[in-house]
Order: C-alpha cells, then sequence, then structure tokens
C-alpha cells in the first residue's frame, strides 16, 4: 500500500480521471476483508496458507502493476446507461446485504478479472497510457 501511494503522489500531476494505475488501495483492502468474510464462512474452501499467500500476494502486485483499471469517473458507458448502472448498484447493494459472506469477494475478483481481461484484449489501447517519460523529453 505505502508503494502505490508514493507512486500516486509522485504522478498526481500526470494521472488521469479515467484509469487507475494499479489496484487502488480501497480495492485492494475490500478483497482481503472479503477473503477473511469468506474464510470464516467456508473454511473448508479457504483456510489455506498457500491459498491466502497467494490471494494476497496476486492482490499486493495487482497495486503496484501499470494495469489500468477502470474508475467510472468519465464512463461513456455509465454516462448513457445511468438507469441501467443505478439497477445494477442497487442489485449489488442488496446482494451485498444478503450474502455479505461471498458478495464482496466475488465483485472484488469480478471487477479485477474482467479489468485484467479487458486490458489483454484492448492493450495497443493502452500501451502509452501510463508512459510519462515523454512529457520528460518535451
Amino acid at each position: 500500500g505505502a508503494l502505490r501511494l508514493a507512486r500516486f503522489n509522485a504522478n498526481i500531476e500526470k494521472v488521469q480521471s479515467d484509469y487507475f494505475q494499479g489496484l487502488p488501495i480501497p480495492g485492494s483492502a475490500l478483497a482481503m476483508i472479503g477473503f477473511i468474510m469468506a474464510s470464516i464462512e467456508f473454511p473448508q474452501y479457504f483456510r489455506s496458507i498457500y491459498l491466502a499467500s497467494a490471494y494476497i500476494f496476486i492482490y499486493s502486485l495487482l497495486m503496484i502493476s501499470n494495469l489500468p483499471f477502470a474508475s467510472g469517473k468519465k464512463s461513456e458507458w455509465i454516462n448513457k446507461n445511468r438507469y441501467k448502472v443505478l439497477m445494477l448498484a442497487l442489485l449489488l447493494l442488496v446482494s451485498l446485504f444478503i450474502w455479505e459472506e461471498v458478495m464482496l469477494v466475488s465483485i472484488i475478483s469480478t471487477y479485477v478479472i474482467a479489468s485484467v481481461v479487458y486490458y489483454l484484449l484492448n492493450r495497443e489501447k493502452f500501451s502509452s497510457l501510463f508512459d510519462w517519460d515523454k512529457d520528460i523529453e518535451a
């Protein structure tokens, strides 16, 4: 988290609000809380030191990675589909209150997997998103 925060503060003038550079700290924190909640509810599936270590390591790497994670602040799709987004948010919120043991880890994991897959399918679009060396040369 400290590395992610240091990079964010160093690049604060250059950051675009469309995408986060790496997984934001709150997202990673929610992933850890969701994992703990799921491991308490389903110990037979989640209580493994190897699984927990791998999970923590992967999310730590995602925080300091250069993978773009959508922020949703200036999303054209969200602006065009406000009612659908509102209904989806309400559905997720209700689901979170009903099945809190699994929904938190499910929502964050879906966001992370979707972001990584979207990046892999659209690499050329993101090739220079976080390339700030060109600003130094100018």
